[in-house]
């Protein structure tokens, strides 16, 4: 390899070529990437790098990383023409207008980098995929020109309005979560969103998420959210996370929702009481050992639940469950519930999340038939 332009370059420092991959660490000084041009280099990984002036830059590079380097400019990197991959993060001081010259990229990394203005972006029309996650932004104006983005990261960066993001046609990934959002309106224009993450916001309304009928991942942790009917009409989702807000009532809007994993532990709101979810939810995952607080449960009342699956089976079980009765420290009884004071009981059946020794089985469960609910108290 020839590396005549190197300042003390030595050859450990090129960790490997390997699938067009070039790694060089360590370099105090970096000036020409002259040598690259005869090698069959198209993937360039700087890393720990303190300065960096690119002469005779090889026009062969597609993707271009940079960790962990402290630097002020990339001089001469605008000569890279064929880019499509840049990934630059933790830089703190380093001005990010020369980026605005590399219209080919379609995939751009900008993470923590204390950006606040990014209407160098405005050219990059071909961006499909932009993370500017843990930045302080203020304007996102200048994203509504970025028509092709498919993916688009801005968690953590401190916006309240996204009004901006409502032409972004294209958008199967969102990222917004950790940020001071209270209106998500925009976002019902988003017909093609997959997955979006909302969590750690101030939303009270999600009504326009029901017109986002391709949704199959959807995060709202820890929000300010009473009502979920909207997400009833999601046929398509797969999971969901609705830990840490304020809902009361979640049966009516999934007994609708085909989600195989629902994170719904920690509701907030004191007066939470019970909860029910239809069996089609095949995994409801839940925090705070909860899992392991309903083992203890099932083994206490083993005995009684077999009886009443029993009652089942034979389709001779009538009676009914006070609340102080059923109304557990987690999870309890499986059963089908009806409003008032006291619940009436047709059909029981009794289901678990962890299986143990001579606990019923799925096929048990099968056999009894009926309508089956898990109910429990959230914490």
């Amino acid at each position: 390899m020839e590396i005549n332009e190197f300042s003390r370059l030595e050859q450990d420092l090129c960790d490997q070529i390997y699938n067009k991959y070039l790694k060089i660490e360590d370099q105090p000084l970096l000036k020409s990437l002259k040598f690259l041009q005869d090698l069959p280099v198209t993937n360039l990984f700087v890393q720990k790098c303190q300065s960096l002036e690119l002469v005779d830059c090889p026009t062969n590079i597609v993707k271009f990383r940079f960790k962990q380097c402290q630097l002020r400019s990339i001089d001469g990197i605008q000569a890279m023409i064929n880019l499509k991959l840049l990934q630059i993060c933790s830089q703190e001081k380093l001005d990010f207008h020369f980026v605005q010259s590399l219209t080919r990229l379609n995939k751009l990394y900008l993470s923590n980098n204390n950006i606040t203005d990014i209407s160098f972006l405005k050219p990059l029309v071909n961006l499909r995929d932009l993370s500017l996650s843990c930045n302080n932004l203020g304007n996102l104006s200048t994203l509504q020109h970025l028509k092709n983005l498919a993916i688009l990261d801005l968690a953590q960066t401190e916006i309240s309005n996204i009004s901006s993001l409502s032409n972004l046609f294209n958008l199967t990934d969102l990222y917004l979560w950790d940020n001071k959002i209270c209106d998500i309106l925009p976002l019902s224009n988003l017909k093609r969103l997959r997955s979006i993450e909302l969590g750690e916001n101030s939303i009270v309304n999600i009504s326009p998420l029901r017109c986002l009928t391709q949704l199959e991942e959807l995060y709202l942790a820890n929000n300010k959210i009473v009502n979920i009917n909207p997400i009833s009409s999601l046929k398509s989702l797969k999971s969901a996370n609705l830990s840490e807000n304020f809902i009361i009532d979640l049966q009516p809007a999934l007994v609708h929702v085909n989600a195989k994993k629902i994170y719904i532990s920690d509701q907030t709101e004191p007066e939470t009481e019970l909860v029910q979810l239809s069996l089609r939810i095949q995994n409801i995952y839940e925090q705070n050992e909860m899992i392991e607080q309903f083992k203890k449960v099932v083994q206490k009342n083993q005995k009684n639940a077999l009886q009443v699956l029993q009652k089942c089976e034979e389709n001779s079980f009538e009676g009914e469950f006070d609340k102080r009765t059923v109304r557990k420290r987690s999870c309890c009884f499986v059963f089908e519930a009806y409003r008032g004071r006291q619940y009436s009981v047709n059909q029981i059946q009794f289901i678990l999340f962890q299986k143990g020794q001579n606990f019923p089985n799925e096929e048990d469960l099968q056999m009894a038939g009926g309508l089956i609910f898990c109910q429990f108290k959230c914490i």
